[in-house]
C-alpha cells in the first residue's frame, strides 16, 4: 500500500513542537493547556498535509490497557505526558499512531469517492 507522508522537513516541525508541549507538560502535571500552541501548530501542520479537518483531542490522567484511541468519530484520546509512563519517543510513537487511525477513519465517503473516481478514470 502506497502512503503519503509529509516531507522530512514537516516531520522535523511537527516533532519539535511537540517535544516543546510533551517537556512542558511531563514535569508540570495535569495541564494540557500548558503550550497548547505548540501541540496544535504540529497537530494543524499534519492536518493540512493529509487535508483533513483537526481532530477533537482529549487528554487522560489514564487509560484502561492502553496508551491512547481512536473513536470511530475521529475523537483522538491520549494519556498526558505527566501520567505516561514512557519516555518522548514511546509519547510520540502513540500519538502518531492515534493519528494514522484519525486520518484512516474521518472523511471516509470522501475517500470512498476519490477511490471510485480514480478507478472508473483508468476503466
Amino acid at each position: 500500500m502506497k502512503m503519503a507522508l509529509p516531507s522530512r522537513k514537516d516531520v522535523q516541525y511537527v516533532r519539535k513542537k511537540l517535544r516543546i508541549w510533551y517537556e512542558a507538560n511531563k514535569s508540570h502535571g495535569f495541564d494540557p493547556a500548558e503550550q497548547k500552541r505548540e501541540f496544535n501548530g504540529a497537530l494543524s501542520r499534519l492536518c493540512r498535509f493529509f487535508g483533513v479537518p483537526l481532530p477533537e483531542v482529549t487528554f487522560y490522567k489514564n487509560l484502561a490497557n492502553a496508551l491512547g484511541h481512536c473513536q470511530s468519530d475521529g475523537e483522538i484520546g491520549i494519556l498526558t505526558p505527566h501520567y505516561h509512563s514512557g519516555d518522548f519517543k514511546v509519547w510520540a510513537k502513540t500519538f502518531f499512531h492515534e493519528f494514522g487511525h484519525y486520518i484512516y477513519y474521518v472523511n471516509a465517503e470522501k475517500k470512498a469517492n476519490e477511490f471510485e473516481k480514480r478507478m472508473m478514470d483508468r476503466w
